[in-house]
């Protein structure tokens, strides 16, 4: 396996006047970054009902059969997502061959099954990592956001039994509770909640057959009552209290 422990990595420092979270959150989506020469492949979800987008780059014209750098996006986030691109264009500079993985119904891609993706999902993260297993030797994975909430259940779960020999957790929501009450103060609420509550409700309306439900889902403006009202009922968790603990 490529030693990862060479790679010439530093520390994160801001500088002061890049010090604000939010500033931090909010600036690298306006910087442009070089688009990555994605290669689309579409492969079956673990139900075998969807079909999903694994976006390669590959470090040369060959692929490279050794290590393969795997990552797991934000919630509604995919392979155009600014820390994607960074995320693609790095492990390409550094010699690996890398791929982002999109959920159900990310990355252009339509999701006309009842389920939906979530953050408790293992069972797809295993999946995806045993198709990549099959033409990679060694895998290494990144996991943000949601992704990371994922990727981190993922390894805890599964142990030794993990397939991936390496994973990097970043800016992962680890205690959701915590972070569901986080979004309702200014900011979140004004801005990160809208940005990625109106995505959802768009993806979910069509799927509604109850209208009631519906009017209540239409009427949602956080993203702890999404989760309350759709994401735990409909993928098994009950109500949205368990599916944030």
């Amino acid at each position: 396996m490529q030693a990862l422990h060479h790679l010439s990595l530093r520390p994160f420092s801001p500088p002061k006047w890049l010090k604000n979270r939010h500033l931090q959150t909010i600036l690298p989506k306006f910087i442009k970054q070089p688009m990555p020469n994605y290669q689309r492949e579409t492969h079956f979800d673990s139900s075998g009902e969807v079909l999903v987008a694994y976006d390669f780059v590959f470090h040369s014209t060959k692929q490279n059969q050794k290590t393969l750098a795997v990552m797991f996006h934000g919630l509604e986030g995919g392979s155009d997502s600014h820390y994607a691109k960074s995320f693609a264009n790095g492990a390409k500079r550094h010699g690996f061959d890398a791929v982002v993985v999109h959920y159900r119904g990310c990355g252009g891609m339509q999701n006309p099954s009842a389920k939906d993706y979530n953050a408790g999902d293992t069972t797809e993260v295993h999946h995806v990592l045993t198709n990549l297993q099959k033409r990679y030797d060694n895998l290494v994975a990144i996991g943000v956001s949601l992704g990371g909430n994922l990727l981190a259940r993922y390894m805890g779960e599964y142990g030794e039994n993990a397939l991936c020999q390496g994973a990097v957790i970043a800016s992962a929501p680890v205690d959701l509770t915590t972070s569901a009450v986080s979004m309702h103060r200014f900011v979140a609420r004004h801005v990160y909640t809208p940005y990625l509550l109106n995505s959802l409700l768009k993806k979910v309306q069509d799927k509604i057959d109850d209208p009631e439900l519906l009017k209540k889902i239409k009427e949602i403006k956080t993203l702890d009552k999404f989760d309350d009202l759709y994401t735990a009922p409909r993928h098994g968790y009950g109500t949205g209290q368990n599916y944030l603990f």
